[in-house]
């Protein structure tokens, strides 16, 4: 079986890996299969299909650098010679060092994550979630690989060994099948395990922020990420702003890296609401109704609009009396009538951004300082009158 070959044949490894996978879950699975599975593998399928195109058609990418790697012996590997085993192996550990770094990244970068969550949304975990991407991702995940390949000087061959071999794990990996334990606890040594990547999917920060490795666990155990749940059996997948149906579709997916969670808008989100279990949070976030359970947290987007709302205040006075300030002789200053306070505050408070009871008290402070404007516009067109 030559590289050619893997290279040619590698597409059909991914009907015939799901296929795989999907009959040993119907066999043994691990949880409890809903009875939509289906239309939740239609729906990922989907997903998958636009993002493997996506990596299909930008796979000639890293090929291309790979192949003029191999050309013109460019690359860290390329400086000693090593045997062809030791030098594959070198190349599998440099790829998935590469992987794992972007993998954080796209957990530690905000407008990365956007993009990955839609792989971390799905609540049932499943076969079918192994190539359920953003296609932007791919498009992010091709480049730093190229990037990769191109430093460490990989050869084409060591490349599509690593695809085709992760390609297969992936299902594996994110399959609803009740595997051996034992088997698992002693591969987990070497390789990531399914239910080492299962803790990955949790949705819990500490599990989800953990196990970022592709292949190998050596990374993760490096450098202090690696994890283990205590039950693999009660693990609760995907996230809970993205809970909602209707960000399970394939167009809720495509949209979601332009959702804004609870997090991004600086709120802080209960863990459980007993009492509104059935509270959409994004509706929440829309303020379409309000959730008692609900509490914002004064971060930095809330403390940044504060400053707006007072600034703005500020901003509204001073137009107050900006036509009679700016002129220059008296009789025009006294025939100047600038826009009462009144008038002002009426025409701020028709803005959506300060209407509600939540910022009564800004609108308080907002109010004060344009009346003290105002008040100081009345006293001097007073005196300019009498003068």
């Amino acid at each position: 079986m030559t590289v050619e070959w893997l290279a040619t044949y590698q597409p059909l490894l991914v009907p015939v890996m799901l296929g795989l996978t999907v009959l040993f879950e119907t066999a043994r699975p691990l949880a409890q299969m809903d009875s939509r599975r289906w239309r939740h593998a239609r729906r990922n399928i989907g997903m998958s299909a636009l993002a493997f195109v996506t990596f299909g058609a930008l796979g000639g990418v890293k090929a291309g650098t790979s192949a003029w790697v191999g050309v013109h012996h460019f690359g860290v590997l390329n400086v000693v010679a090593l045997p062809s085993a030791l030098r594959i192996l070198a190349s599998f550990l440099a790829i998935d060092l590469v992987n794992y770094m972007g993998h954080r990244l796209q957990h530690g970068v905000p407008w990365l994550w956007r993009f990955h969550r839609v792989h971390h949304s799905d609540p049932q975990l499943d076969a079918t979630s192994s190539l359920r991407f953003h296609p932007f991702e791919a498009v992010v995940e091709v480049s730093y690989q190229s990037v990769a390949v191109l430093v460490f000087g990989i050869d084409l061959d060591a490349v599509v060994l690593f695809d085709t071999m992760l390609l297969a794990i992936l299902y594996v990996q994110h399959a609803n099948v009740d595997w051996s334990e034992r088997l698992d606890r002693l591969a987990r040594l070497v390789f990531v395990t399914p239910d080492v990547h299962h803790v990955h999917h949790s949705r819990e920060p500490r599990f989800t922020d953990s196990n970022f490795a592709d292949l190998f666990t050596l990374w993760d155990r490096l450098l202090g990420t690696y994890r283990e749940a205590p039950d693999r059996r009660g693990i609760a997948y995907g996230l809970s702003e993205f809970d909602d149906d209707r960000h399970q579709t394939i167009k809720g997916m495509a949209m979601m890296p332009l959702h804004l969670s609870a997090r991004e808008l600086g709120r802080r989100v209960p863990v459980t609401c007993a009492a509104h279990a059935s509270c959409d949070i994004s509706r929440v976030e829309k303020r379409r109704f309000r959730c008692p359970s609900y509490s914002v947290n004064r971060s930095a987007a809330s403390k940044i609009s504060s400053v707006y709302f007072e600034s703005m205040g500020i901003v509204c006075g001073a137009f107050i009396g900006l036509g009679t300030y700016t002129t220059s002789d008296r009789a025009a200053r006294t025939r100047a009538r600038p826009s009462s306070g009144r008038t002002a505050w009426r025409a701020i408070r028709q803005t959506p951004f300060i209407h509600g009871s939540r910022y009564s008290l800004r609108r308080r402070r907002v109010r004060a300082r344009i009346t003290r404007c105002s008040l100081r516009t009345t006293a001097f067109r007073s005196n300019a009158s009498s003068s």
